[in-house]
């Protein structure tokens, strides 16, 4: 008995059903999109408020807004534009620290984390309160999915 179709028929059900699993509606992927930007903007507050306390100043996070800033034209115009201006200024202050950590001039640096609390604070509240009005809870419950849950779009 020969295994190999059997072994290549599972694989090809695999890349099917992950193929599926991925495209599958980006509606209903929306709700987590916004948790983890909401995280993520959790994160950058806690930044803010403990800046000035590092020696050396730890960047600011962005991988969840450089994923997702072109999968964001659900959200209104204001907050968009909010989460717009907040995370450019994220990504300025990112390449000042980045430069001063390369020049090793940690003491020339110059930023003013504070100007990012407002901001930050209003992209935060719009996150929740789209999240709120959607999924009728301001935080999603924390989800552990299997491999047969992502593949077959499961819980």
């Amino acid at each position: 008995m020969n295994v190999l179709p059997l072994i290549i028929i599972i694989v090809l059900l695999a890349v099917v059903f992950t193929w599926i699993r991925l495209g599958a509606g980006s509606v209903r992927h929306r709700p987590d999109l916004v948790q983890r930007l909401i995280y993520e903007t959790r994160l950058n507050q806690a930044l803010v408020e403990t800046f000035h306390l590092r020696e050396k100043p730890r960047k600011f996070e962005i991988t969840v807004w450089k994923m997702s800033q072109n999968k964001i034209d659900f959200l209104e115009d204001s907050l968009r534009q909010t989460l717009i201006n907040v995370f450019s200024t994220v990504e300025e202050f990112n390449e000042q620290i980045r430069a001063a950590r390369k020049a090793k001039t940690f003491n020339q640096l110059n930023i003013d984390a504070n100007k990012l609390k407002e901001p930050l604070a209003e992209s935060r509240k719009g996150l929740e309160d789209w999240l709120e009005d959607t999924t009728g809870q301001r935080e999603l419950p924390s989800k552990y999915p299997s491999i047969f849950s992502w593949w077959f779009g499961g819980g």
